[in-house]
This record gives structure tokens, sequence and C-alpha cells, in this order.
């Protein structure tokens, strides 16, 4: 996009009909349904940081409760995370396997930067933190 190029010109250069035509009959205008277009945007924007938040807050909570119920079956301490039960399926540990190397790759980088040795393990709290994030 140009200095000289708005949002507004852009989306009219590069949208599709295809893709402008529903807009375009909702909103009855050209200006209209660029409008409208734009405020599809934004509350798409509000929407995915909502569901952003609920997944973290939902994540950690699950978190806890799995890391009392983990505690109270007596599987000789650790984490539900580090200690992984066996009613988890196959597909469940390699997550929380994919997310400890995750979390371990996260932690080397900064201990380097900071110039820390050793470089620690990481902590349950670090591979929830990495838990369902893309590849």
């Amino acid at each position: 996009m140009t200095q000289s190029t708005t949002l507004p010109q852009l989306l009219e250069q590069r949208l599709s009909p295809p893709r402008f035509g529903p807009y375009l009959a909702a909103a009855g205008t050209h200006d209209a349904a660029l409008r409208l277009y734009q405020w599809n945007v934004t509350a798409s924007g509000a929407t995915y940081e909502a569901l952003h938040l609920v997944e973290v807050i939902v994540r950690n909570a699950l978190h806890g409760e799995l890391e009392t119920w983990h505690a109270k079956q007596n599987r000789g301490g650790g984490s539900w995370l580090t200690a992984p039960p066996p009613d988890l399926t196959a597909e469940a540990c390699q997550d929380i396997a994919t997310a400890r190397d995750r979390a371990q790759k996260a932690i080397r980088a900064r201990c380097r930067r900071a110039g820390i040795t050793p470089v620690p393990a990481p902590t349950p709290d670090d591979i929830v933190a990495q838990l369902g994030r893309p590849g």
C-alpha cells in the first residue's frame, strides 16, 4: 500500500467480486459496502481477541485442575505434564512432548541472550504456555 493509497481504495482494488458481492448486496451502495466490510474486519478482530483470552483462561484453569487431580492420584509426584497419566491418548502425550520441546527452546534462547548458564528445564507453566500453539 503506497502512502497515498487509503484502506478503502486498497479494498476496492483488491477485493474480488465474489468476496465483495455479499457486502454490496447487504449494504446497497459501494461506499456503504466498504464501510460494512471494514466494520466486519474490526468485529472479527475483537472476536479473536476475546477468543484468545478465553482460550488462555480455560487452558490455565484446566492445567490447575489437572495438577490437583494428578496430585490426588499419588503417581509419584511431579506434574501431569512431566509424568503424564496413562489415561492420556498418544496424541495428547505427543502434544505435551511438543510443547515441552518448544518451551525448552524458548528458555534456551532467553538464557543465551542473557548469558545465563546452565539452562533450566521448563516448568509445567512454561509447557502449558506452549500447549495448543501451531507448529
